[in-house]
């Protein structure tokens, strides 16, 4: 069964990345830089500005600058966010309410690529997803259910 059947309102890559966390504790869970900036361009589309933006010099660098926000350090991360306005706050800083911030399904340490790159740490999780397309093909479906992965010793190779 879906996880969106047995809960509606659930973000499919928040309740994985919480499973993650619960089964392996003290790790530490991060972002894709890629994915993060993919999101941003997903929403220009979204937003029908798709066209300004292929054609405006000054609409890629707004969006770029707000991609670039991944890079700031997380101390002056809100300061940075509240600078560059409103784009999708409520995902990645938690809309303001009178007193505080809400909850947001993203929090910086998950997103913000400051920490791994100050420690020559990747900001991308390339090398995962070339790992996950090969394991793909060998099982030969591009989103396998996990008794399918079980039953495919196949795989296996690719686990070193």
């Amino acid at each position: 069964m879906e996880i969106k059947a047995l809960i509606p309102n659930a973000h499919c890559v928040k309740v994985a990345m919480n499973y993650v966390v619960d089964c392996y504790a003290g790790i530490d869970v991060r972002g894709c830089f890629c994915k993060f900036s993919q999101r941003k361009y997903r929403k220009v589309q979204a937003l029908g500005f798709q066209e300004r933006y292929q054609d405006d010099s000054e609409c890629v660098m707004s969006v770029r600058m707000i991609a670039a926000v991944a890079f700031v350090s997380l101390s002056y991360t809100l300061q940075v966010f509240e600078n560059l306005q409103e784009l999708e706050e409520g995902n990645y800083i938690g809309r303001r309410s009178r007193r505080s911030r809400a909850s947001t399904v993203f929090v910086p340490q998950v997103w913000s690529g400051h920490c791994p790159v100050n420690n020559q740490l990747p900001c991308t999780n390339n090398s995962v997803e070339g790992w996950h397309r090969k394991m793909q093909a060998a099982v030969a479906a591009d989103h396998p259910q996990i008794w399918r992965i079980f039953d495919n010793a196949s795989w296996l190779r690719f686990i070193s």
